[in-house]
């Protein structure tokens, strides 16, 4: 929100700063010149719903689940197929195939590292 509309909002919705408890509501005030241009909505209704109908207190609840079903009236479903699927490309190195690895003798180890190890 602007922040020059900071306070008329805490004023006419009679909201206080929560001290220890987990607030439901949380103002992010933002310096003037305000970015976005009046009235824009930051996210589309159905996020802000479903942010409602998941909160803790049970009348923000209440209020959003009412905001999905309003939401929901207005939906007809439609059935349309998925795009086919692209093939997969085939792997340039075959995960079927063994490694091929030297002879153990060729191979060197750790115990022969560290006795030459100064």
């Amino acid at each position: 929100m602007p922040e020059s509309d900071l306070i008329e909002i805490l004023e006419a919705h009679r909201l206080e700063p929560a001290t220890e408890l987990p607030a439901d509501i949380v103002l992010h005030a933002v310096p003037d010149p305000w970015p976005f241009p009046p009235h824009l909505r930051m996210v589309p209704e159905i996020v802000a719903a479903l942010d409602l109908a998941e909160a803790m207190a049970p009348s923000l609840a209440e209020l959003g689940r009412a905001r999905l079903a309003d939401l929901a009236d207005g939906l007809e479903p439609s059935w349309q197929r998925r795009p086919p699927r692209r093939r997969r490309l085939r792997a340039i190195v075959p995960s079927s195939v063994q490694v091929l690895r030297p002879h153990p003798r060729l191979q060197h180890s750790a115990a022969a590292d560290a006795a030459w190890d100064d």
